[in-house]
């Protein structure tokens, strides 16, 4: 199929396959209108694959926003095979665009694209745009990788977290219905967003962390991946403490070797053994402070 094809020859990455992938989609869509054939009519299949291809060149986000347009105003101002109505996977691809791009302020552009998703969806226009987990965690990912710049500060680019981050936190009977619930990826796209964007001398870079940490650690999520992340965003003791007996003392700041049967069986109960380090007994002895959430204000205590 057409899809598997742009699949195919967009895993290299380059700005020339890309083209080719848009190329594919112009001939998918003139071959459908020269024949009228319903095997070749295109679907919103095909079209994320052109944004997906698009992602992985790093260049050029503009494109995959013009073929989200066209296909949004077909759908809204006309009608459309069901087949062909934008989704959140689409809507996804078109943020992953800007996320992994080379564009200053793809932050911003990548929450501007959430705040669409979510006003489709909830004015009725697109139910099936609602964003979910993955969609936070793509504009966790743009804001934790994305350099400061003049068009975007690092104090900029934290609000952008907190604001996205607190998205996923909203009770499923609020308006939107909720957008999911975080998963490992969410904790280390904001972790490494604190290491990134605040400064070592920020008292703000503490505070944010440990409470990062513990509304992970609530949330039974705590693995190797958080783990590491953590000790890059905290100063070594502040982690030490965290990690109590359960840190070996032979890793490191970089490479921290955590017993993670030491810990508490609550901080781990949702992650997968394989991603939990050692095996051993478990210890509840701990007890765990409760109620913190990451907001504007960096910490507050529910």
């Amino acid at each position: 199929t057409y899809c598997s094809l742009i699949d195919t020859i967009s895993k290299n990455g380059s700005y020339e396959t890309s083209q080719r992938a848009i190329s594919l989609m112009v001939e998918v869509e003139r071959s459908y209108e020269l024949t009228g054939d319903r095997r070749l009519q295109p679907n919103i299949q095909l079209y994320t694959s052109v944004l997906k291809a698009i992602g992985r060149s790093h260049k050029d986000p503009h494109r995959a926003q013009t073929i989200a347009d066209r296909l949004e105003s077909s759908c809204l101002y006309g009608p459309v095979p069901r087949a062909s109505i934008p989704d959140v996977l689409f809507y996804n691809s078109l943020i992953n665009a800007y996320g992994w791009s080379d564009m200053e302020g793809r932050s911003q552009k990548c929450f501007e694209v959430l705040q669409h998703m979510v006003d489709l969806s909830e004015s009725g226009k697109l139910p099936a745009a609602k964003p979910d987990t993955v969609t936070i965690n793509s504009v966790l990912n743009a804001c934790a990788n994305e350099k400061p710049s003049a068009q975007n500060s690092s104090e900029d680019i934290m609000k952008i977290v907190v604001k996205t981050f607190e998205m996923l936190k909203q009770h499923p009977s609020s308006k939107s219905g909720g957008f999911g619930r975080p998963d490992q990826n969410s904790y280390a796209q904001v972790m490494a967003a604190i290491a990134n964007h605040i400064t070592d001398d920020d008292e703000k870079r503490i505070s944010m962390a440990e409470a990062t940490f513990l509304q992970c650690s609530e949330d039974g999520l705590v693995g190797n991946h958080i783990v590491t992340k953590l000790s890059t965003a905290l100063p070594y003791q502040r982690f030490q403490i965290l990690m109590g007996k359960a840190l070996d003392q032979d890793g490191t700041k970089e490479k921290p070797n955590v017993d993670f049967s030491k810990l508490p069986r609550a901080w781990t109960v949702n992650v997968p053994v394989w991603q939990q380090g050692r095996k051993g007994p478990v210890s509840r002895s701990r007890r765990r402070p409760t109620g913190y959430q990451v907001t504007k204000q960096s910490v507050r205590r529910q």
